[in-house]
């Protein structure tokens, strides 16, 4: 796992950066400006533009007088990645304010040159536990040996948050000699850093961790023993499965998940039953990954689970709604992944919106058309002429049985599928289909490929295109997503993912709200407002309550303002 250094500020404050499509003469001009926030919003702008003239103005104004002015410029020289700013930098590394501290050693991270790793280091020794915790994990995506005996010493550190981001560290940066010291750390009073440590076993793959995690599984909180048990799913012990399956009924809905994915990928014929048992699930994401597993475990797709159940039933995608299905020959890994909702005079909805994304509802008396996903194969999207789909039954007045034809290559075989859906979970765009096929894809890792996307939509906030700027922020928040809820099952930290998600959702509000449209952008604050727990970033609540004041709402608009302030006096950042 490669980690990278939080940026502090990622956010977009379209609302509060006026004038941000100005040249970089003018806004490096701004830096010199009387008032303190004109100067702030010039030095956030400048990381935008990746300009290198405006790295020396923004390392003087390392010296300014006001600490968000520090802070940004920091964060700008870190953006812009010039290594000329790294001894000033570390210079800043001893700046009087805990939150300039912080983002001169993301800054110093993003940069990425090994002059920074000594003085980081150094800081794991910081009075702030924040600036202490965002050096460790600096420190792991560098990845020097250097690091590993002061990273182990921080995990005798007073703060948990401290002695989490050491043992990540050390994870990534995977020498075999923490191995016992995180061996010790299951041990930790605290359970987010047992469940770390746990899982942090797992990244470095070494024989020592098998009995201690073993002994992990009888730990009094759930969290560290999932940890526990996808560890040893890693390591190929078989007495993973057993927790997992057990896991299937946490109350924890992502731990859920977790459980059910990975019993997918172990591929231990012991999990069929539980899985099938827990189709019913509350949560239609579990129920989504209860159904790849299983279709991972069976070689067979949803309608063909009938020869795994004792009645011979096909699920139909939702808790009660499992029908007889019989008489149908299957090809054994095909099924249909979606069915269309027809109009009486045939399919009325476009080809692009047919795709596991959907869904639509189903009502009875009408003709469907189907998708087929053949193994190994590209999925067939069949024309409306061409799909034999002239049949359909009532079993229900919110059901239909769908016939599709499945032409996967060598075999011809008719299959049915039964599902109940509902309009509200929407359909993926013809946009959102190119977006699947943007270079960003290249890079290997989730977190790199969404800062991929969220460069671009920077770049179209900056040209005022807001809604292409939501059509990828709304992309980067469906790819992520899925990550972060593994990462909250693993009890990780706030991390990076974390940020570009919150941020995500952050930046969708201020195109939102740059169209007026500022009903939508408070939903779009409040989902970056729950992703910070632990109310550190106070721009998250400065953007709601603008949006609130061009409402109107004054009240409700000063309690957030109210509750910005006390974030930032309370040494919280943006």
């Amino acid at each position: 796992m490669k980690l990278k250094a939080i940026h502090c500020i990622l956010v977009l404050a379209v609302l509060a950066v006026p004038g941000v499509g100005d040249k970089v003469d003018d806004l490096i001009s701004k830096l010199g400006s009387e008032t303190d926030s004109e100067r702030s919003a010039a030095a956030y702008s400048l990381g935008w533009t990746g300009d290198s003239r405006a790295v020396d103005p923004l390392i003087e104004a390392l010296d300014d007088e006001n600490w968000s002015v520090r802070s940004r410029a920091a964060n700008s020289l870190g953006d812009i990645g010039d290594s000329s700013a790294v001894s000033p930098l570390i210079e800043t590394l001893a700046d009087e304010d805990g939150a300039v501290r912080f983002s001169a050693v993301g800054a110093l991270g993003s940069i990425g040159d090994s002059r920074g790793i000594e003085p980081l280091i150094k800081a794991l020794h910081d009075e702030d536990f924040l600036v202490r915790s965002h050096s460790a994990e600096v420190l792991g995506g560098f990845g020097d040996s250097r690091a590993v005996d002061p990273l182990i010493e921080a995990l005798d550190d007073e703060n948990s948050t401290v002695r989490s981001s050491a043992i990540i560290a050390l994870g990534a940066i995977g020498d075999s000699g923490a191995v016992d010291p995180i061996i010790e750390a299951l041990d930790d009073e605290n359970q987010d850093v047992r469940s770390i440590a746990a899982t942090a076993l797992r990244w470095l793959d070494d024989s020592r961790a098998v009995d201690p995690l073993i002994e992990a599984l009888d730990d009094e909180e759930s969290s560290v023993r999932f940890s526990a048990a996808l560890s040893l799913a890693e390591l190929d012990d078989s007495r993973a499965v057993d927790q997992l399956i057990e896991a299937l009924d946490d109350p924890d809905f992502s731990i859920r998940s977790s459980a059910a994915v990975k019993l997918g990928e172990i591929g231990d014929s012991r999990a069929i039953q539980p899985l099938i048992k827990a189709l019913d699930d509350e949560d239609p994401i579990v129920r989504s990954d209860i159904a790849a597993a299983l279709g991972n475990l069976t070689g067979a797709g949803e309608c063909q689970w009938d020869s795994y159940t004792q009645d011979r039933a096909a699920y139909a995608g939702q808790p009660g709604n499992v029908l007889p299905l019989k008489g149908s020959p299957f090809a054994a890994g095909s099924y249909i992944v979606l069915v269309g909702a027809a109009g009486e005079d045939g399919l009325d909805l476009p080809p692009e919106s047919w795709n596991a994304f959907g869904p639509y509802e189903i009502k009875a008396g009408h003709k469907y058309k189907a998708s087929i996903i053949c193994p190994g194969e590209v999925s067939l999207l069949w024309e409306e002429d061409t799909a034999d789909l002239l049949d359909y039954s009532d079993p229900g007045p919110d059901l239909a049985s769908v016939y599709a034809r499945n032409d996967c290559p060598g075999e011809v075989w008719y299959a049915i599928c039964l599902r109940s859906l509902s309009l509200s979970a929407g359909k993926t765009s013809e946009a959102g289909n190119e977006l699947a096929k943007d270079d960003c894809h290249q890079q290997e890792e989730p977190l790199a490929i969404g800062r991929c996307f969220y460069a671009k939509a920077r770049d179209l906030l900056k040209a005022e295109e807001y809604d292409r700027a939501i059509r990828i922020y709304e992309y980067i928040i469906q790819i992520l997503s899925p990550v972060q809820k593994d990462m909250t099952a693993q009890g990780l930290p706030f991390s990076d993912l974390t940020i570009l998600l919150a941020n995500s959702w952050l930046s969708k509000g201020d195109a939102l709200a740059m169209q007026d449209k500022y009903e939508d952008a408070i939903q779009a604050y409040d989902e970056a407002i729950r992703f910070d727990s632990g109310s550190r970033y106070y721009l998250y609540r400065e953007a709601k309550a603008g949006a609130l004041e061009k409402l109107g709402r004054a009240d409700e608009a000063r309690q957030y303002f109210d509750e910005a302030n006390r974030i930032k006096q309370g040494g919280g950042w943006e």
